[in-house]
């Protein structure tokens, strides 16, 4: 419900909203050709119950959905809470993050997400992986993937809600 009223939720539990639900299950729609083999998914309520529309959608299981804690988003600080209806510069998004009090450093940040990364890639036994996570951690992933600098994920163009991306 955060993005639908332009809240920064970062790492603090915000439900998904309707709108979000639909958002989901069309981009589920779109992965039945995809044979996915292992779903992963932030610990957030919004990722879980994301990833188990998804599973139902492809008949997945719902129990072999896979939580991975550092798939969390990151804390964002005093931003958490904050309108940006105004103001997208304190949305969570943007570079001016890095001034705001309280924030995970962004090298602690890619730290956890590199952890999470390798965690997943050394499952290798499983040829399609479907990562079901948050704005931030999906722009850092990217960034891992193509083994650039921390700061290159304010290089990455927003993520929209329910966007499907191909990491690797």
């Amino acid at each position: 419900m955060g993005n639908a009223h332009k809240i920064t939720t970062g790492n603090q539990e915000s439900p998904l909203s309707e709108l979000g639900r639909h958002q989901v299950r069309i981009a589920a729609d779109k992965l039945n050709h995809l044979e996915i083999d292992l779903i992963v998914c932030s610990p957030l309520d919004r990722a879980l119950n994301s990833a188990k529309i998804v599973a139902e959608t492809l008949q997945y299981p719902i129990g072999d959905i896979r939580v991975i804690n550092e798939l969390s988003e990151r804390h964002l600080g005093e931003l958490e809470g904050r309108s940006y209806a105004s103001n997208d510069k304190i949305s969570g998004n943007t570079v001016e993050v890095e001034s705001a009090k309280d924030v995970e450093p962004i090298d602690q940040f890619h730290s956890r997400i590199y952890a999470a990364f390798r965690e997943i890639t050394t499952t290798r036994h499983h040829r399609n992986v479907l990562v079901v996570c948050h704005q931030n951690v999906a722009r850092m992933l990217q960034v891992i993937a193509h083994n650039r600098e921390p700061m290159a994920m304010y290089d990455i163009p927003r993520i929209e809600n329910a966007q499907i991306i191909r990491l690797i």
